[in-house]
Order: C-alpha cells, then structure tokens, then sequence
C-alpha cells in the first residue's frame, strides 16, 4: 500500500474511506486467528477429533462486512451490515466464555487430585487456550469499537474537525494492527513455552518422575541405598525403610538420629577410617534445619565396637556393608538387630547390589525374617512327614506280617477242620467211645472259638490300619456296593445278637459305603450306647434311607442308665465334646457312676472323636442325645443307593424272541462267563456275539456293531462292554481301548430310529461314583461285576430293560423257563480251574533270578492282576475277597514293581486258594 496504489472507496452514508486491501486482509487473518484459537486443543481432552469451523466462519463473515459498507447505497442496506456485523461477532465472546468455563473446571479438578504431571499438561492447554480466545477476543473487539466510533463521528463532527480528518483511518487502523500483533504474539510465545516446548514436556516428566521416586523412596517396605563412589569419598542415602527395619518408628526418639521418618545420609572416608551420618527429609526442599544438621554431623569409628547403642551398632554396620560388600554386583547377608520387648532381636537381611551408570549403584536391603520363618516352618513339615510316612512304613510291615500269620493259622484251622471227619466210630463201636466223642465236640467248640478270635483280632489291625490314617487325612474311602444288614450282623454276633436287636426293612436297598468306615461307626455307636446307657440293657438299631433325598441314617439307642440324671443336665455344646480328642463324659461329669472306673481303663477317649472323622470321611456326621427315654447315637450322611431293585422271584419277564446278544472282553474267563450269562438270559446261540479275543476284534469292535444293527432292522440288542479293553503282543500290553468310549461312539453313529433298538451297558470292577457316573453318561447303565446267582440273570437285565423300552414292546411269558432250568451250572461262572490257570500265569511270570527282571515284568503282571481281579469280582462275593481287592488295587496303583509284592502275593494266592477249595 506504501509502494503500489491500492483501491479505495468511500463511503456515501458515513463518509469514510475504506481500503479495500486492507479489509480484504483483515477478514482472512480473523479466520485464521480465531481458527487456531478454537482447535488449540482439538488433538486431546474429550474435543480429540474435532475441528470447529463455526466461530472462524462467523469471525470472518463480520469482519467481511468492512468491505459491504462502501457498497451500500442507502441507510437501509447500511444499518443491516452493521447489525449482521455485530450480531456474528458476538461469537466471539461465546468462545471466550466456554474457555472460561473448561478453565475453571480444570483448575478445580487439580485442586481435588494429586498434582502429576498429565494434570499439569492439561490445565497449562486449557489456560492457553483461554488466553488466546481472551487475546483474540480483545483485539478484534477494538478494531470494531474503533470502526463504529469512526462512522459515527464523521457522520455528526464538523467538516474541519480532525474526527473527520481522511488519514483518520489509516492512523486507527495501524495502530489497531500493531497492538493486536503485539498482543496476540505474547499469547503465542506463552502457549508455546507451556504446551509445546521440548524443555517444559522434558521438565515436567522429570518432576512427574521425581514424585513417583520420591514416593517409592519413602513407602517401600525394602530399604534403598544410593551409592556414589568418589575418590577416597563415598556418598551414600539410605531410604526411611532402614530406620523402620531396625524398629526406629516415626515418632520414637532416635539415640542417633532423634527421628525415625527421615533419609540417612553417610558420608564415608575409607583412607580414615571414618564416616559422617546425618539425617534429611530428601523428598522435600532444603531447610536451616538440614543445613545445621549436615554442619553438625555425626562422626563414628569403623572400628569402634565399644559404647555403642543398637542404633548406632545398626548405622556402623550398614557403613560396613556400603564400603566392603558393595564393589561387585550380585547378593551378600547381613545381620542387623533391634530391641522388640526388651530383646535383643536379629533381623537377617538380604542385600541386592546393581551397578547404574558410571560409579554410582543401588543396594536394595530387604528383611528375610519371614522367609527363614518359613523355611524353618517348612523343614520341620517335612521332617514330620518323613517321619509319619517311615513309622507308618514300619507299621505297615509289622501289621502285614502279624496279618500273614493270622491268615495262616486260620488256614490250618481250616485244614484242621477238615481232617475232624476223618476220626470216626468204628464200626460196632457204642458206649465205649461216647467219652471221645464228647472231647471231638469240645475240639470242635474251641476250634470254633479259636477262628472266631483270629477273625477279629485281623479285623482290628483293618480298623487301627484305617483310623491311623483317618486321623492323619489319608484315607480314601472305598464306595463298595454292600448290604447293610450283612455289615452290622458281623458286629453284632460278636455279643449276644439278641441284646443288639437291628431293625431295617427286609427289602433295604444295596448302598455305596465304606465297609470298614461303616464297621467302626457302628461298632463305636454300641459301645457308647453301653457306655452311657442302662448297663447290661438292650442295645436296639434302626436304620432308613431315604430314596428322594439319598439320606442314609443309623440310630443306636440305650435305655436311661445309672447317672443319667446328669447327663440330662448337659447343654449341647457339653454333650457335643464327646467327639473331641480325649474326652469322655462318664469320666468328667458324672465320676460317682459305678461304671466309670472300667470305662477310664477301657477307653482313651478318642473313640468318639476318630468315629466323627470317619463320618466326615463320608460326608456326614455324628450326634449324642440324652433325653427322658434314654441315650441315642445317630450318623446320617448322603449316599447312592444301586440302581437296579432287588430282583423277585414272582417276575415272569424274558427277553423278546429275536434278541441279539453282544459282549466283549479282553479277558477269555470274562467272554466264557458272559456266554452263559446271556444264554441264562434267553438269547439263541446263533445270535450271541462274543468278541474281545484278539486286536481286531477290539478294534472293528464299533464297526462290527453298526454292521449287525443295520443288518437286523427289525431285532433289539443287548450290548455289554468291559470298560478296559487291554490288546496285547507277545504277552505285553500294547494299548488300552476304553469299553464306555466306543459305546458312546456306536450310540454316536447310529442313526436315531436304530439307536432306539440299542440297550449298551457297561462293566467294571471299578467302583469309583465318579468313574460310574461317567460311564452312565455315555452308555444306558452299569452293569457291576459280581457273582450271578442262579435265576438272578433276567432280574438284573430287568430294571435297564424296562427304563429303555417300554413294557409294551417286552414280553413277559413262562417260556423263559425254559431257559431258567437248561443249564443251571452255567451261573457259577467258569470253572476253578480257569482261575487257577491264570494264578499259574502270574508264577511264571514271578519264576525269575533276581528283582531286576521282575521290575521289567511288572506291566505285564500288572495287566494280569487287574484281570484277575475282575475274574474274582465275577465268581465271588466281595466280603469274601475284601483283603484280595485290597491288596489287588494297591498293586495297580504302583508304576513301578513294588519291593513288597513277593510277600503280599503269597497272602493273595492263599486266600483265593482259600476260597476255591471252600466253594461248592
């Protein structure tokens, strides 16, 4: 404009003169100006995205109405420039009032936080972006005061006055634009070094950093030593966490320091033989007070030991370890000490040393008290199961060894028994020999006798045997499938049965339990029923199960015996102690009783208590009451009853004409036995399948399966699958193929039209509800092995029969009577001397030189055990075989060839050679 004309036009309604370049450029510089006004913070805070064009567009349009006045002919025109004018640049100011407004809520946000640096960074955004709205604002603002004032005068002052004079406008304008210029670049210059300065970012990191450190210095529970080696001078600070490691707590005057939350500072002179300590708060500024205690630091002696106190003791020696254990990285102990109720109390510590950059490093001390505690704690654990598991060793061998003796003289019993028949009368023999046969009976009688005790002493060493490992929570018990009445009848015959009267339903569902849990429970039960009841009175015994809630309870009750009255005045916490260790009531609260005497030396008092541990072993629990009519004993816990009825002897049910039978088993005992149990059941022999003799059988087993099915549309099946299906290659086990699996694979791949036809069952000599369960999943039930008795078959296909068919598709008829007499031998399962042949195949396998060998067989064996075990579980009752099954599982259980097992089998063979020779 000072070199080139520029255009220039009056206005005929004010009468000013407008430089239209000028204009032209003050409307472009208002968009700008207040376009980076408005989007200072458009990349953060909750605006991050957003640009605003709406006040830049509004700015520039009012300042574009500069260049409308000149062209406005009449006032009209010209007073709604103007009005439109100021009505958009108002906008302005609401810009500034919404900067106001997040400024103050960012100034009250910091003041209810900790100050951090992204606080900082954001009030610092939000006050620049005020700033700059409030510059923008103010300039813009004088540029319009200026303009309107200027129309106005020209129009009303004189022509001659200098209001009106032509360079009015250029004077006004010019110095408008170097005081927007000035003022605008100061906001500019403030923002930059507030916000956008590397300097300023990096400085307030470092002070973000420093309030974190400081934190860390002063709340960590390890202490935190700074060291700085210099020539012939070593600086060290030692973090507030020392002075609380020696028990100098905040508050607590310091023999050396006279406070306890402060940072130590050593100063220490290794040519000397000296160091300087003094204490300063280093999270905060330096004050007269540091200053007066750096001047007047304390001065210790390395090697002064004497006339120290502990804290002083504790500063010398972490001086120590900062001068001669801190040269190379790594971990060295140090013992520190503090007085904790008038003793003197070491606290060894762990010290970390890691080099930093030039010669300084950093030595973390942390207390290991609590892990040598612990370590300690732990030892002594370990030595006390070490020496549980060596005792209970050796009474493991001790009791094994007085159980092989009983078994062998209740085999010669036996044998003695046998011979008895062998002494008899001669022929024409009468009255002479009366005498002896009177001594026969007496032998007789006492060799009776003489079983019955050997029985019972083997009984308890079963019985201590569980409750050592009851009381040390070892036991696992053992769900057999068994007949409650058969269990308590064996206790009650040991006394007078008639005194102990039982009352159970004849037809009392067979239940999961632990025989020997249930054997103590009941056995304790009589006993405290005696114990705290009418002495020498009936005993009776009642036990329910409830079917819908699977609740098992046994009561035992006793008439109102000799101190009974204070037995009633127990409350029940009192009458609860019974089943605590060591505590007898008869002995604490009614001693007068004739009876408790005898009761102190028959019993220790733990009977009780070892009797509530096995009711918790099955999940329930034990109670005494005493009331008028006397004392009862009751144990309830939650059981599973067998799933199939006990079988009756009126049913006419047989399986429909047509049935197919399938059966497989790696055992050829098992696929012998399931021949004649199917053929007991009714099924033709040309339409029984027995496979399981070979791989392929074991392997085709699913396809075969689905083949017969699909070939016989029309006919039902009746599968029953050994759950271990052991293939073997010159007599080793190759693979086990799970039994339930492919059932559920056939059940799978049958379409659902054949798939109905289908009843798959599974069987297992194993007896875990878990295992069971999981077979029921994914077959149609569990078929247990056990001996089948003669007319038992068709009862036991019954149950599963009905649940998967229904009646009418059954045919109940007196034709399988037929089948019932045919063959009755058949159910005694295979003969003695299929079993005894596979007794003769575990010999040879034992037939070696040494131990080693054995440890090589021991798979194989293995796999000869666990089918002999089904075998037994098949032609046997359980109760006759307990002792077999449990010598049998603990020989499954090992990996490896026991160091035992010679002996343990010894007592295996003898009594199955036991009960093949006892068995009909």
């Amino acid at each position: 404009m000072w070199y080139v004309p520029s255009p220039v036009l009056v206005d005929e309604y004010s009468g000013l003169r407008f430089h239209m370049v000028r204009w032209a450029e003050w409307t472009a510089l208002a968009f700008i100006m207040t376009f980076l006004t408005c989007n200072l913070n458009a990349t953060s805070g909750s605006e991050q995205g957003k640009v605003n064009f709406v006040y830049p567009t509004l700015l520039a349009l009012s300042t574009l109405c500069g260049m409308l006045f000149p062209l406005c002919h009449d006032a009209t025109s010209w007073w709604i420039v103007m009005t439109f004018a100021w009505l958009s640049f108002n906008a302005i100011y609401v810009l500034v009032y919404r900067r106001r407004k997040t400024y103050a809520f960012h100034q009250k946000t910091i003041e209810n936080t900790t100050n951090s640096s992204p606080h900082e960074a954001n009030i610092d955004l939000s006050r620049s972006a005020y700033n700059l709205a409030l510059a923008c604002a103010s300039t813009w603002t004088m540029l319009s005061v200026v303009f309107t004032f200027m129309c106005f005068t020209n129009k009303v002052a004189p022509p001659e006055s200098w209001l009106n004079h032509p360079a009015n406008p250029v004077i006004f304008t010019a110095t408008f634009e170097v005081a927007s210029k000035v003022i605008y670049l100061g906001c500019v210059f403030d923002t930059y070094d507030k916000v956008f300065d590397e300097k300023a970012i990096a400085l307030r990191r470092l002070e973000e950093m420093r309030n974190f450190m400081c934190a860390v210095w002063t709340s960590s529970s390890d202490a935190i030593v700074y060291v700085l080696d210099g020539n012939d001078h070593i600086s060290a600070r030692i973090s507030p966490a020392f002075l609380r490691l020696i028990g100098v707590a905040s508050g607590r005057a310091c023999s050396l320091l006279r406070r306890g939350d402060v940072s130590l500072i050593i100063d220490i002179s290794p040519s000397k033989g000296i160091f300087h300590v003094f204490a300063m708060d280093l999270t905060k500024e330096v004050t007269r007070e540091d200053v007066t205690n750096a001047l007047n630091a304390k001065k210790l002696v390395f090697e002064q030991k004497e006339d120290l106190t502990i804290d002083e003791a504790n500063i010398v020696g972490v001086a120590e370890l900062i001068l001669h254990e801190t040269k190379v990285p790594g971990r060295t102990m140090k013992v520190f000490h503090k007085i904790e109720n008038d003793l003197k109390v070491s606290i060894p510590c762990e010290a970390t040393v890691a080099d930093l950059e030039g010669n300084s490093r950093v030595v973390v001390l942390r207390d290991i008290s609590d892990r040598l505690q612990r370590f300690e704690a732990e030892k002594l654990l370990i030595e006390e199961v070490t020496s549980r598991k060596k005792d209970t060793e050796a009474n493991n061998f001790t009791r094994h060894e007085v159980k092989n003796g009983i078994l062998a003289s209740i085999g010669i019993l036996d044998h003695i028994r046998e011979l008895m028949p062998q002494v008899t009368v001669p022929k024409g023999a009468s009255e002479p020999f009366v005498e002896g046969s009177s001594q026969k009976d007496q032998v007789t009688d006492a060799l009776t006798e003489l079983d019955s005790t050997l029985r019972d002493i083997l009984d308890t060493i079963h019985d201590e045997a569980m409750a050592k490992e009851i009381i040390y929570g070892e036991y696992a018990p053992r769900k057999d499938v068994l007949r409650v009445r058969d269990v308590l009848d064996s206790i009650r015959q040991c006394g007078a049965s008639k005194r102990f009267p039982l009352h159970i339903k004849p037809h009392f569902p067979r239940v999961y339990l632990d025989r020997q849990l249930l054997r103590y429970i009941y056995r304790n039960a009589l006993s405290n029923a005696c114990r705290y009841g009418q002495h020498g009175g009936t005993v009776e015994s009642f036990v329910h199960y409830d079917q819908g809630t699977r609740i098992f309870t046994l009561k035992v009750t006793n008439l109102p015996g000799e101190g009974h009255e204070e037995l009633l005045e127990l409350d029940d916490d009192q009458v609860r102690s019974i089943f605590e260790p060591g505590v007898r009531l008869a002995q604490n609260h009614h001693p007068s009783a004739k009876n408790a005497q005898a009761i102190n030396k028959e019993s220790s008092g733990n009977g009780a208590w070892i009797m509530q541990k096995c009711a918790e072993c099955l999940g329930g629990s034990c109670s005494m009451q005493f009331d008028e009519n006397g004392a009862t004993f009751t144990f309830v816990c939650t059981i599973d009853a067998e799933e199939r009825p006990s079988p009756t002897s009126k049913t006419t049910f047989c399986l429909p004409a047509g049935t197919w039978g399938i059966f497989i088993d790696d055992s050829g005992i098992q696929r012998k036995l399931m021949d004649r149990f199917l053929a007991q059941a009714g099924i033709e022999q040309s339409r029984r399948v027995i496979l399981g003799a070979n791989a392929d059988e074991v392997y085709c087993f699913v396809d075969t399966v689905i083949k017969l099915v699909s070939e016989n549309p029309n006919d039902k099946f009746l599968l029953i699958a050994d759950e271990n299906l052991d293939i073997e290659f010159d007599g080793q086990r190759n693979a086990t193929v799970s039994g339930s699996l492919c059932v559920e694979q056939i059940i799978g791949k049958l379409d659902e039209k054949s798939e109905k036809r289908l009843l798959a069952l599974i069987r297992s000599a194993n007896d875990s509800l878990s295992d069971l369960n999981l077979y029921r999943n994914r077959s149609h039930g569990v078929l247990m092995k056990e001996p089948f008795k003669k007319g038992d078959v068709l009862g036991i296909i019954k149950p599963f029969w009905y649940n998967r068919f229904s009646e009418e598709e059954t045919t109940d008829t007196a034709e399988s009577a037929i089948y019932e007499g045919s063959d009755e031998f058949q159910l005694h399962g295979p003969s003695e001397e299929d079993l005894r042949e596979s007794l003769r195949v575990i010999r040879a396998l034992l037939s070696v030189e040494n131990n080693e060998k054995l440890r090589r067989r021991w798979h194989p064996l293995r796999d000869r055990l666990h089918a002999l075990k089904g075998d037994l579980m098949s032609m046997m009752a359980k109760d006759k075989l307990a002792d077999v099954m449990k010598h049998i599982d603990k020989f499954l259980a090992c990996s490896v060839f026991p160091e035992s097992f010679l002996i343990d089998w010894e007592a295996v063979e003898q009594i199955v050679e036991y009960a093949l020779a006892e068995s009909p």
